[in-house]
This record gives C-alpha cells, sequence and structure tokens, in this order.
C-alpha cells in the first residue's frame, strides 16, 4: 500500500492535518491505535471539562461551535464532537492500527511505515509522515513511587476516573498543575481528605472584566509570542496558572482557595524509607501584574492604562 502522507493520530490534531490535506488533494490515510479521540475517552476522568471556551476549539473548517460560544464542554461532549468531525469530514481514518516503526527506505526518498491492525502486520509506503499522537499520553510516574508499601494504592490522573474508585482514606495529590488541581477539587466535593504536594504555581482569575482570560490573551496577541520573542527566555519554563472549565463559565483556580476547602499543602515528599524525594517550592501563588495595561492597550478596552497593576487581593 502506498500513500502520500500518513498521519499518526487520530485525535484533533491528526483530524485537523487531515482536512488541511484533503483541501489541498493530497492522498493520505489517518492511523489510530483505538477509536477515534481515544486519548480523551480512556484517560480523563468523569467530570472532566475543558479549560477553553468553545470557541477556542474550533478546527478547520467550523465556523461556529455547536454549543453556547463561552460554554466548557466535558469529556463525553467533545469525543462526541470529534466523532462527528471524523464523519462529516470523512477523514479516511483507521482504527485500531499501532504503528510499530517508521523507517526511511533505503535508497528512496520515502519511509515505510509499519503497522499491525488485530494481529496483521503490514508496511505502508509513504513521502511524508506526521506525528500527531500527542505529548502527554504516555503515564509518567515518579521513581520514588517504586518505594511505596504495596498497601498504597497508585493512580495516576490518566486512570482516575471519580472519588468512588479511590479506596476509603486520604489521598495524596502529587503535582499542581490542571489535572492535579480538579482532581482534588473533584475528591474535596465527595468529602474526601486531601493532601496536595505542589510546587510554585502561578494565580490568574478566570474571568475578567466580563471576559474569558483566554480571550485577554488571545487579544492581546500572547499565543502569537514565539520562543525567540520572549523578552527572557526563562519565560518558556515559567509556572503556568491552573485554571478549571467545570461550571458555566468555569472557575478560579488557586491553592488558596484549596487551602480553604479543606486541601493540605505539602512542599516535599517523603518516601516511606525516609528518603527526601525532592522540595516542591509551596508557597502562595504570585499574581499577575500589568493585566490591565497590557490588554487595555492592544485591545482597545476601556481602563488600562500606562503603570498599572493589579493588587493580589483583585485575582481571588
Amino acid at each position: 500500500m502506498a500513500v502520500e502522507a500518513v498521519v499518526i493520530g487520530g485525535g484533533q490534531a491528526g483530524l485537523a492535518v487531515s482536512h488541511h490535506l484533503a483541501r489541498r488533494g493530497i492522498d493520505h490515510t489517518v492511523l489510530e491505535r483505538g477509536r477515534v479521540a481515544e486519548t480523551w475517552r480512556t484517560q480523563r476522568w468523569d467530570s472532566f471539562a475543558l479549560n477553553t471556551p468553545s470557541w477556542m476549539n474550533l478546527l478547520p473548517g467550523e465556523t461556529e461551535p455547536l454549543e453556547p460560544r463561552d460554554a466548557f464542554i466535558g469529556r463525553d461532549a467533545y469525543v462526541a464532537r470529534l466523532e462527528g468531525y471524523a464523519e462529516s469530514n470523512q477523514v479516511p481514518i483507521r482504527t485500531g492500527v499501532n504503528v510499530t516503526s517508521v523507517a526511511a527506505r533505503p535508497g528512496g526518498d520515502t519511509f515505510l511505515v509499519s503497522v499491525d491492525d488485530g494481529g496483521t502486520m503490514s508496511e505502508i509506503e509513504t513521502r511524508s509522515v506526521i506525528v500527531a499522537s500527542g505529548v502527554q499520553r504516555v503515564p509518567q510516574i515518579p521513581a520514588f513511587g517504586r518505594a511505596l508499601p504495596d498497601h498504597v494504592r497508585q493512580v495516576h490522573a490518566a486512570d482516575y476516573r471519580s472519588p468512588a474508585g479511590v479506596p476509603a482514606g486520604a489521598v495524596l495529590i502529587v503535582g499542581s498543575a490542571q489535572s492535579g488541581v480538579q482532581i482534588a477539587e473533584d475528591l474535596l466535593d465527595a468529602g474526601r481528605t486531601v493532601y496536595l504536594c505542589t510546587s510554585a504555581v502561578a494565580r490568574v482569575r478566570r474571568r475578567f472584566r466580563g471576559r474569558d482570560t483566554m480571550e485577554w490573551l488571545v487579544g492581546a496577541g500572547f499565543f502569537d509570542v514565539t520562543p525567540d520573542r520572549l523578552p527572557d527566555p526563562r519565560m518558556r519554563l515559567a509556572k503556568m496558572p491552573s485554571i478549571s472549565g467545570v461550571g458555566r463559565f468555569g472557575h478560579t483556580v488557586s491553592l488558596q482557595a484549596l487551602s480553604e476547602r479543606g486541601a493540605i499543602t505539602r512542599r516535599r515528599i517523603v518516601n516511606s524509607l525516609g528518603e527526601d524525594c525532592g522540595n516542591s517550592g509551596c508557597v502562595p501563588s504570585r499574581c499577575i501584574e500589568g493585566w490591565g495595561c497590557g490588554v487595555g492597550r492592544s485591545n482597545g478596552v476601556a481602563g488600562g492604562r500606562p503603570g498599572a497593576s493589579l493588587s493580589p487581593a483583585a485575582w481571588g
């Protein structure tokens, strides 16, 4: 079998690439190890909601979201959207096909893509390979987890579904990025005792002056800034703020708010052998200053004035 291009991955990125290839008349196939949107189906918890409003989740060819523009849709609704997109665009996708290797063809200008289709091995010759499988679908477990006693159940965020699936007792969550804080809220809602081991985390309001934070960032050109244009290269490693799409307009998440709800934050993890596994630097979240000034100038929104800054209290 030979095609001009092979796309690996049948999530939103792979489907979007397929749309552009089809528009240009490029013969291609999309290979997906599971089903359309497999990772969204099997590595998200029951109460999961996208962190971006619907207007930001449009795929190529879509002009308006199916939901209200500022809605935050859940796991199952998003899977249904991707399924519908694949069907309406007649994406040439092969599901249940696992790519085992990609190699340049000796002495040629093509690639050989080896696949396992339900136990049947075959090769696809192609001029181009586009990998759209994502970078966060393989769970990473801290090394110290191997030293924990067997009676301590360890669950990666990819395998967590709901508080009902977690044994009775207190729960320690390692990590305070989006998954960590949202799962912490899910457990707190169920009345569980939650310990949160966290590093320093930025804090930002979900909405500001009646608009979602993402809308301000887009208007300010934040997502158009390339790494080489950053005023300080270290900004690439800056802590990302924690936010949530749960609720009608999503909501602000902060370590302070989680603590007020009963979460117990910790700076260090010490394993069962008494060894220090690292300092996660749990400190109060830093506020983002100068926001009103920046977006006010770029978006023409009243209220932005040079030198303006917002106090930590304003960010709640």
